[in-house]
């Protein structure tokens, strides 16, 4: 989970420069801070360490783009010692937090959702394979294991459809039809639902 976080956090932030060079940067309609109340962060028995989830929801090239992250300071509130792609973790520390609960749920299916290597079907394939490692012991597959589960899967290369959006456009052989999209070769848009979005600015 660590590593996954830390790799979405480094692709983001790949994002922001490449957008600060083209001025091509995303405007904020919304965003918010949920306080969850404090917890026993280090063990002492104390609940002394303040939680938080924070959100935003921009719009970009193609649509409405969630992104969320969690916060626990540390008692005197100087410095976070918890942080960012965390959520699963700091719920377990909120378990009554209904909201937060709802918050989680969003994030796990739409975080970055204008980031995703595949498309719905090709990442519903590689969750599979993501569980199946986690049954065995194993860490979080990297790309190249997932490339080589989706080819005995057929799902490497799907057929380009009229609402499949791309950073950037596809390779003119995709638009073509010369060839399939192959997972991971672009960053894909997934749009969210009309009615999710609505909740999130409710929030």
């Amino acid at each position: 989970m660590w590593r996954n976080g830390m790799r979405n956090t480094i692709l983001w932030n790949r994002k922001l420069d490449k957008q600060k060079e083209t001025g091509a940067m995303n405007k904020m309609i919304c965003k918010g801070k949920l306080y969850l109340g404090k917890c026993d962060r280090n063990g002492g028995g104390r609940k002394s360490c303040a939680g938080y989830l924070t959100w935003e929801l921009q719009q970009g090239e193609y649509g409405s783009i969630f992104t969320a992250q969690g916060e626990v300071w540390n008692h005197i509130k100087t410095d976070i010692i918890q942080g960012g792609q965390c959520l699963n973790e700091i719920l377990t520390m909120f378990p009554r937090a209904r909201k937060a609960r709802r918050i989680v749920e969003v994030w796990r299916k739409h975080h970055l959702n204008d980031m995703k290597a595949g498309t719905p079907e090709q990442m519903r394939e590689v969750e599979v394979f993501a569980g199946y490692c986690k049954e065995n012991g194993e860490q979080y597959p990297d790309y190249r294991r997932c490339v080589d589960w989706l080819k005995e899967a057929g799902l490497y290369e799907v057929p380009l459809t009229p609402n499949m959006r791309a950073t950037g456009g596809f390779p003119q052989d995709v638009i073509d039809g010369k060839r399939g999209y192959r997972y991971g070769e672009r960053w894909l848009f997934q749009e969210i639902p009309a009615e999710v979005i609505e909740e999130i600015k409710s929030w």
